[in-house]
């Protein structure tokens, strides 16, 4: 529950100062059989869409994890710029994503099942980037 609440208020400080946020967050694993807590960074951040994908460049080295890069797990999410369509829903897919950027394409879907790629400043993409520590432990 507590990462679940630290992630949000990162979430909420990234859309409100729209720069990114790193950090770092603290989890319960349970490596070796016994529970440790294990520190993974964080990258939060908010960008408005622009049509052709939207890349997202990590600071230079941010991944090393003890001499170990590795592309971090991502979620993203769209958030709404104008007021909500009712015959439009957004999705959002990964395209590329490494240990230095992660690049995300919006497309909309139109009530009657058209797609088409979601125009430039239609909408704002989201994207919460963790430390991927499963290769390590």
């Amino acid at each position: 529950m507590k990462r679940i609440i630290t992630l949000c208020l990162l979430i909420v400080n990234a859309q409100i100062t729209a720069e990114p946020t790193t950090g770092l967050i603290t989890q319960t694993s349970t490596f070796g059989g016994a529970n440790t807590y294990v520190t993974s960074k964080l990258y939060v951040d908010t960008a408005n869409y622009v049509n052709g994908g939207l890349t997202f460049t990590y600071p230079a080295g941010y991944w090393n994890f003890f001499g170990n890069i590795s592309a971090p797990r991502v979620t993203v999410s769209v958030q709404l710029i104008n007021p909500p369509s009712a015959t439009d829903t957004y999705t959002v897919v990964i395209s590329s994503n490494s240990d230095t950027s992660t690049t995300v394409i919006v497309y909309r879907v139109s009530n009657g099942g058209a797609v088409a790629e979601a125009n430039s400043d239609e909408v704002a993409v989201v994207l919460s980037a963790i430390q991927d520590l499963s290769l390590f432990i």
